[in-house]
């Protein structure tokens, strides 16, 4: 991929239609994910907590938990049934709440699920109610089970279905029952969780193997992401053929058309950076804006980048930049100028370098470090948690994820003959450091990716995790040095 004197810009996963467009192959749309539905198929036997995957992708998406000793069963009310198919989720009604269910990514605007008990009385009714993350209650709703009619025929059961709408994010919802019915038998769940989208944008040079990092990134935040629905690439490999501001621009319009309040963008920037012409009135160390360079001729700078970003005041905006200076992206978090990713809603930067610092590569296979520990520290382990997952709740928070990359080598090295900016840097690094630098405005208690992923203790369900990285603090800029004697280094 890397060696292909082609731009690049592939959508996966959720691609569909594909065209030709001069020098540029584009191919795939990122299409909009609708609601998931869970059918209870999987049939369960005395499990008193058991994970669900809505979505169809393989993985966990909501977790049922019960208090009930006896666990959950999936041994239905009858075939006589309207709502009901079986086998369903099945338990005892006595308890209240009967049920939790905890959305892994999350949960929006609404929740549907039909029900039955185990009476031959119209008078049960169920109760559900729907939490955020820190359990506030969003909503509450009752239904009343009454017997159904198909053909003349009376169900075996009464039953009903039961909608409740709410507004902001669902974290978990519980479910209990009023009734004289020893049992209770849930079907259909339906939920629209948030929605996870990523942008992977860089330039192969001699030094830096960027289009085959950012195809790394995305594969592993396609497997651990909860609510990941599509990767957009937009790469080019070591060529003359340039990556362009308004490609840039064209590939985020195209998914802002997709992304719902609640949903999350991710942009993942590689390659050269440095400084460039001031444009703007911003206030930070260095007299100029800072860029990413998109080619041999083109770059990205840090006010185009966050104008791009902005009119999404809902969207959770998640920025990797693996590139010298790229601290700069953010700003000063200064209220007297017009700044950069700062200024942004729902927005987090996890930069490789200080705004005057450098990042780099190894020797070898060209990658970056940067990307290769935040590819470490969210791939999920056989044991169904990310390395950066400390704690083993299947929420990284911005603490942990700082604690993880703080754990890790610094690399680094020293003079670097060549132009920064340029593809034809002469590299000979030897022993320095690289500066880590922290800025957000978002939660620091939040999962970067969720933000509602439940604690559900040692479940042996295969949830993604959320995510780690450096992070970008708010009105402060932390950073650590150290020093690592390495020599496999490159530096952008």
């Amino acid at each position: 991929m890397n060696n292909d004197a082609s731009l690049r810009i592939s959508l996966k996963i959720a691609a569909t239609t594909g065209y030709v467009l001069g020098a540029l192959i584009i191919f795939g749309n990122p299409a909009e994910v609708g609601a998931e539905t869970i059918t209870f198929d999987n049939k369960v036997l005395g499990e008193r907590g058991y994970a669900f995957d809505g979505s169809g992708d393989g993985r966990a998406d909501v977790i049922f938990t019960t208090s009930d000793p006896l666990g959950f069963n999936t041994v239905g009310p009858g075939f006589n049934m309207n709502y009901i198919r079986e086998p369903g989720l099945e338990g005892s009604a006595f308890i209240n709440p009967s049920l939790r269910m905890d959305f892994v990514a999350g949960a929006r605007s609404s929740l549907t699920f039909d029900f039955a008990l185990s009476t031959p009385a119209e008078t049960g009714f169920a109760t559900i109610k729907v939490y955020d993350s820190n359990s506030n209650l969003l909503a509450s709703r009752q239904g009343t089970a009454q017997f159904t009619f198909n053909q003349q025929m009376r169900s075996s059961f009464p039953e009903a279905r039961l909608s409740v709408n709410f507004t902001g994010t669902a974290s978990y919802a519980t479910i209990g029952f009023t009734t004289d019915a020893p049992r209770y038998i849930i079907d259909n769940l339906q939920y629209d969780s948030p929605k996870v989208y990523g942008l992977y944008i860089g330039a192969d040079s001699p030094q830096f193997n960027v289009s085959a990092t950012a195809q790394k990134v995305a594969t592993t935040f396609q497997k651990s992401l909860p609510g990941y629905a599509g990767s957009s690439f937009l790469t080019t490999g070591v060529s003359n053929i340039d990556i362009t501001v308004d490609q840039v621009s064209t590939e985020i319009g195209r998914l802002k058309k997709l992304l719902k309040p609640g949903d999350t963008l991710i942009t993942y920037i590689a390659g050269h950076g440095g400084p460039v012409a001031n444009t703007s009135d911003e206030t930070t160390k260095t007299a100029a804006d800072e860029a990413i360079a998109l080619g041999e001729h083109t770059y990205v700078t840090d006010d185009q980048l966050a104008a791009m970003l902005s009119g999404m005041p809902e969207v959770k905006k998640l920025t990797f930049l693996d590139a010298c200076k790229s601290g700069g992206f953010w700003g000063n978090n200064s209220p007297s100028d017009s700044g950069d990713l700062e200024k942004l809603e729902k927005s987090a930067m996890f930069a490789a370098a200080l705004e005057d610092g450098d990042t780099h590569a190894t020797i070898f296979s060209h990658e970056g470090f940067f990307s290769l520990e935040l590819i470490a520290g969210t791939e999920l382990q056989k044991d169904g948690y990310a390395l950066a997952d400390t704690n083993k709740d299947r929420n990284i928070s911005i603490d942990e994820l700082d604690r993880w990359f703080l754990s890790k080598p610094l690399r680094g090295g020293g003079p670097v003959s060549g132009v920064v900016m340029g593809a034809g840097d002469i590299v000979d690094d030897v022993y320095a450091h690289t500066q880590r630098v922290n800025l957000y405005n978002l939660d620091p208690n939040e999962g970067l990716m969720s933000g509602t992923a439940p604690d559900v203790g040692a479940l042996p369900v295969p949830e993604p995790a959320t995510v780690y990285f450096m992070i970008l603090g708010i009105g402060i800029v932390l950073f650590r040095r150290r020093v690592a004697g390495l020599s496999e280094v490159g530096k952008r």
